[in-house]
């Protein structure tokens, strides 16, 4: 009797964690279904709870806040999400930190490391946006590649 209630309590908290599982997991198909639907508000309706660690929520979720789709503006939040997701594999976040940092904010050599990482995934997804960048970048594309290695030299030695 005392085994059969053990087991029990181990089938029930199993049951427990798989329904709990299977809510996140739901809430994050749900929110990258709403988000690639362009129903932004839909989406952000998701974002409690949503695990950033996944490259594709953490790109999503950057987009929306440094655009601010669905959610209040945060472009540092937005890029520090985008930096999460490229870190961990994902080429298209890395070609949005490309265009956020070349386009919007000027900064050549990190748009360039961006670039490199997106380019270095050998994602089909992407290889338009990489060959459109490197054409707007030209020859300085390798030299601001370096440009910004030896930044983050001097950041990384002031540390």
């Amino acid at each position: 009797m005392a085994k059969r209630l053990m087991w029990q309590k181990r089938a029930c908290l199993l049951g427990g964690m798989l329904m709990f599982c299977g809510a996140i997991f739901a809430n994050e198909n749900d929110f990258v279904s709403a988000y690639d639907a362009g129903e932004y508000e839909e989406a952000a309706r998701q974002v409690n709870g949503l695990d950033t660690s996944s490259p594709g929520v953490a790109r999503r979720l950057g987009v929306m806040y440094y655009e601010g789709h669905g959610v209040a503006a945060d472009c540092d939040r937005g890029k520090g999400l985008l930096e999460d997701a490229m870190l961990s594999g994902d080429a298209q976040a890395a070609i949005n930190l490309a265009k956020i940092y070349f386009r919007r904010e000027r900064n050549e050599p990190k748009a360039a490391w961006c670039l490199l990482v997106a380019e270095e995934a050998v994602d089909p997804a992407v290889k338009a946006d990489v060959e459109a960048l490197r054409g707007l970048m030209g020859k300085q594309y390798f030299k601001n590649v370096a440009l910004y290695i030896a930044q983050l030299r001097v950041a990384l030695r002031d540390e």
